[in-house]
């Protein structure tokens, strides 16, 4: 992040000025590289997120392609600025369409119902702020809507989405959540989704069903993030709750 600014008095003093700018398109470059490096993990890197996982993954991609693309304008106008001394127009707007462009994604995410990092703030801060009383009998209208299988299975699953489906604002669904079972959304979806596989790993009908099929059907976008998850909750991984006890001899 750093390099740049850290080699520039140092290419200044040598009289290499003309190199800052490949410093800087290599400090872009790596992180595109490492942005898009990450991303092929697919949402795992950010299950701490739990329901907001997919949408940040969809971000880190988009990030990715906008320091890519960023690295390449940058060497763009430096060499026009090497050969004529001036920026053209069109470098300009080379420059300022990308950023226009996240803007207009990440409206288009909330028009579509996906979550956002400040979305998850949000619900990170509500315990804290002050808010008026849940409106009684939600609570139980949130946990039976969010057993259904069509919004624990979801694996992009957002509060705003949920919200909707619902038809209740996402700060009343939050506020309560928080107040009457003391937990965020997302923690109440994992836990859905956890005791519904805890069902189908002990249903006699799944038992051909591997582990990352149950995964998959209760809403989890890996295995390895499922039994992460999984052992938090009970203590054991999936195969150990799976396990039928051993048959007692008889004598």
């Amino acid at each position: 992040h750093f390099l740049p600014a850290g080699f520039a008095p140092l290419l200044a003093v040598m009289g290499q000025a003309n190199l800052l700018d490949l410093c800087l398109s290599l400090s872009l470059l790596a992180y595109a590289v490492w942005f898009g490096w990450l991303a092929r993990k697919g949402p795992a890197p950010f299950q701490h997120l739990g329901a907001y996982a997919a949408t940040a993954h969809r971000w880190l991609i988009g990030f990715a392609a906008f320091f890519l693309l960023s690295a390449v304008v940058d060497q763009v106008i430096a060499r026009q600025v090497a050969s004529s001394g001036e920026i053209a127009a069109s470098s300009v707007l080379a420059l300022t369409i990308p950023g226009l462009l996240l803007a207009v994604g990440f409206l288009l995410l909330g028009a579509m119902g996906g979550g956002s990092v400040f979305e998850w703030l949000l619900e990170q801060t509500l315990p804290k702020t002050a808010r008026a009383g849940t409106p009684e009998g939600l609570t139980e209208r949130i946990e039976a809507a969010i057993s259904e299988e069509r919004n624990y299975a979801d694996i992009n699953l957002t509060l705003s989405r949920f919200a909707k489906r619902l038809g209740v604002p996402a700060r009343v669904i939050s506020v309560a959540v928080n107040d009457e079972l003391g937990m965020t959304f997302s923690q109440l979806l994992s836990r859905t989704r956890i005791n519904v596989a805890k069902r189908l790993l002990n249903d006699p009908v799944s038992e051909n069903t591997t582990i990352l099929e149950i995964a998959y059907a209760v809403g989890f976008g890996s295995k390895s993030n499922f039994n992460k998850e999984f052992k938090r909750q009970t203590g054991m991984t999936p195969t150990e709750f799976r396990k039928p006890p051993p048959r007692a001899e008889s004598t």
